[in-house]
């Protein structure tokens, strides 16, 4: 009854926020441009992604299955589109203050809508760009914007901080005055910045600045996702950004940072623990990789946990007294570095609806093992739990865990992910 009036009550509060499209009732599942192709997009590889998107050439449980049998629904532009310099004061706004389009890149607009649409994949793009940074004395263009989506049928769009909209919420209003319902993910804009359980006027936000190809990179973002993780909900998703994957993006890592098949694995299974969105960003059109990432993004068990609902996204189980402290890469080509001081290892927790717990224990360092000892109330069972018992998420088989979850020894950048009971 408790979990049906969390819910009850979590449904009411994310659809009552100036813009009630009923969106993103679970995580959304998507593709987009920027960790393989930053601001290099166009029409014709955004229809080469929408075809790698729905082609049924490998098996998941011994059926044919495409990225979209299994969630993955839209294919979503990032920067680089607009025509910059052509417009306004040097930006990318008509007169009227509707965006220009780069006719090089992309010829016909219409046309992909219509190749996306016939193939039931909806379009994501990008507004408010970073990339081409206009006149602050511009007028923001929040209804023009709003409404030139939803002209072209756009189903889902990024609206970054980069732009003169500086106003988050009037988007969402301008958004819902189209009448069209339409995906709104906040990539750090402001009013409001952060949502609460009260305001959130967008359906997923972004809690950190952009991920690398490094694991440490996607601790590092999952550790600032922490203080949203209690606003996390159907409707407005916490989101650490795009996932990175092993050789999305050449170089393959950060230096001195493995982005290998196993951290991809770890990355995946932490996003799905505490229900972040899916973005892929690697090129579907890259078959040796797309077949190497295949089993995981697909994994059936590790989809369900990141799409049920049970009162809580998810959250920090436990940490290492430990710490690691060094360079923190950011951006999808590690442009940009931080030093900071992060644990050697974390475990994610979440409750699912049959009232096991999903988690997930990580390993943050690159040459180094750990050992990970956690609790049955560490990870959210209540004190009547005096032992567990497990299966792994990606084997299937079950695990001994017993009084404590001991791992004596896990490796450098690996992970194990498991649904825990009491036994």
């Amino acid at each position: 009854v408790l979990l049906v009036l969390i819910g009850f009550l979590t449904t009411t509060l994310a659809t009552n926020n100036g813009f009630p499209n009923n969106l993103a009732r679970t995580p959304p599942m998507s593709w987009r441009s920027w960790n393989c192709f930053r601001s290099g997009m166009n029409q014709t590889v955004m229809q080469t992604q929408i075809d790698r998107l729905v082609v049924r050439e490998l098996n998941q449980q011994g059926k044919p299955t495409s990225l979209r049998d299994v969630g993955y629904s839209s294919v979503e532009e990032d920067d680089g589109w607009e025509a910059c310099g052509q417009g306004e004061k040097g930006g990318y706004h008509n007169a009227t203050g509707y965006p220009i389009v780069r006719k090089d890149r992309y010829p016909n607009m219409t046309g992909l809508m219509t190749y996306a649409k016939q193939r039931n994949v909806s379009i994501g793009w990008y507004l408010n760009c970073d990339g081409c940074r206009e006149d602050p004395s511009i007028i923001p263009h929040y209804h023009q914007e709003a409404q030139w989506l939803a002209d072209y049928g756009i189903e889902s769009i990024k609206f970054d901080a980069g732009g003169v909209g500086r106003n988050i919420t009037e988007y969402a209003l301008a958004i819902n005055a189209t009448g069209k319902a339409i995906r709104i993910e906040n990539c750090n804009d402001q009013n409001p910045f952060r949502p609460t359980l009260e305001d959130c006027p967008y359906n997923l936000f972004r809690t950190s600045i952009d991920n690398a190809p490094s694991l440490v990179s996607g601790i590092s973002n999952l550790m600032d996702t922490v203080p949203y993780l209690n606003v996390s909900r159907p409707g407005c998703w916490a989101y650490p950004d795009m996932l990175q994957t092993s050789g999305a993006y050449q170089p393959n890592s950060c230096p001195e940072q493995d982005m290998s098949i196993d951290a991809t694995m770890a990355e995946f299974a932490a996003w799905c623990t505490v229900s972040s969105p899916l973005t892929l960003s690697f090129d579907m059109s890259n078959t040796t990789l797309y077949k190497a990432l295949f089993p995981i993004i697909t994994h059936p068990t590790a989809l369900a946990i990141n799409q049920a609902w049970a009162g809580s996204a998810g959250y920090l189980a436990k940490q290492s007294d430990d710490v690691w402290t060094g360079a923190v890469y950011h951006g999808s080509a590690c442009e940009v570095s931080s030093v900071r001081s992060l644990p050697t290892w974390t475990v994610w927790a979440k409750p699912m609806p049959d009232n096991t717990i999903a988690a997930v224990a990580i390993n943050t360092l690159n040459a180094s093992s750990v050992k990970v000892d956690v609790s049955p109330q560490d990870l959210g069972f209540d004190s009547s739990v005096t032992s567990l018992k497990a299966i792994d998420v990606w084997t299937g088989n079950a695990v001994e865990v017993g009084t404590h979850w001991i791992i004596p020894t896990l490796p450098p950048h690996q992970s194990q992910f498991l649904i825990l009971s009491p036994e």
